[in-house]
């Protein structure tokens, strides 16, 4: 996507990495967010799989422990079709370009669901421990 910005300068979003998408929320059937890219990818997995999508690469179907649930320009999905018992975890990462020219911007913004009202948890801001009880990184 071509836009020119106030200064008459123009730019190719495809060659720049996006704003994080941020303000995740379930409601009635439906993940939703902010948008801070041209597109999102909402992804999911029943692990809490630490996910980094690579430049360049078009994401779809199963790939490497997760799913990809949508890959567009909505800010928002409706998940009734995934089964979520036993919990399932989701992720959403803003990007701009098309087709392998994608500039992902990494920043996590995730959501667990177990398929309860209670089990809502919005993991933002978690700390993920190794094993030892030791900080592996801050997720903010």
């Amino acid at each position: 996507m071509i836009e020119t910005n106030i200064y008459g300068d123009i730019l190719d979003l495809a060659e720049v990495n996006p704003s994080a998408d941020s303000g995740i929320a379930y409601g009635a059937g439906v993940i939703s967010w902010t948008k801070g890219g041209e597109q999102s990818l909402l992804v999911y997995s029943r692990n809490p799989l630490i996910f980094y999508p690579l430049d360049g690469i078009t994401y779809s179907g199963a790939y490497k422990g997760f799913s990809v649930a949508y890959r567009g320009k909505n800010n928002e999905f409706d998940i009734s079709g995934i089964d979520l018992t036993g919990g399932v975890y989701f992720y959403v990462y803003s990007f701009n370009g098309v087709q392998s020219t994608e500039k992902y911007n990494r920043e996590i913004l995730s959501l667990f669901l177990d398929g309860t009202e209670d089990g809502l948890l919005n993991v933002d801001n978690a700390q993920l421990l190794n094993v030892d009880g030791t900080p592996l990184f801050n997720i903010s």
